[in-house]
């Protein structure tokens, strides 16, 4: 044990043990970059989320002023409609007018607030069923623009070899001609088994 402390002291072996402090700082700083990556991936996604959610609360109020738009249009058509037919059998009996043209008339005002109720409500269909389709868009927007992207994490195995790897280099630098494990020689040995 002690000729492994005199051997760090010596400039090779200060040399493999920085590399080995350096694979190991690397190690950790990739884990905390990788942590950061995550934190911010993560963050990313919850801001698509939640603008997603107010768009979508967007949809909602549009679809309730839709509807309440409608609502107030189809009392008008009922307000107005009433007036058009009392004024209209007020005119007539004033008139002193009774019969088959004043019902032909009266069905015709019947028709005419029929046909503008229908109307509004193909109008009031249409409106929600755009905003039905906004809403869907902004749903797959949402889901389409999540940051799913696999983020790497350092692998200990990697950084132990890479560390091993650079302790071997600084070995080597170290060797005479002929002793290095880089000439073939020494790894020659354990493939004669």
């Amino acid at each position: 044990m002690a000729s492994f402390f005199k051997s760090l002291k010596s400039p090779a072996g200060m040399k493999a043990a920085a590399g080995a402090v350096q694979g190991f700082t690397d190690y950790m700083i990739q884990g905390v970059q990788a942590d950061m990556e995550e934190a911010q991936q993560a963050h990313n996604n919850a801001m698509r989320s939640l603008s997603s959610a107010q768009q979508q609360n967007t949809m909602t109020l549009q679809e309730a002023q839709l509807q309440d738009k409608a609502s107030r249009l189809g009392n008008s058509l009922q307000i107005a409609s009433i007036k058009d037919r009392g004024s209209a059998e007020v005119n007539a009996a004033a008139a002193g007018v009774a019969g088959g043209s004043v019902q032909q008339a009266l069905l015709g005002l019947k028709r005419s607030a029929i046909q503008a109720q229908s109307a509004r409500m193909r109008n009031l269909d249409s409106e929600l069923l755009a905003t039905a389709e906004q809403r869907s868009n902004i749903k797959l927007a949402s889901v389409m623009g999540q940051d799913i992207s696999v983020i790497q994490r350092p692998n200990i195995s990697s950084a132990l070899l890479g560390i091993g790897v650079g302790v071997m280099e600084t070995y080597d630098q170290n060797q005479p001609e002929g002793y290095k494990l880089a000439d073939g020689k020494v790894t020659d040995w354990f493939k004669r088994k």
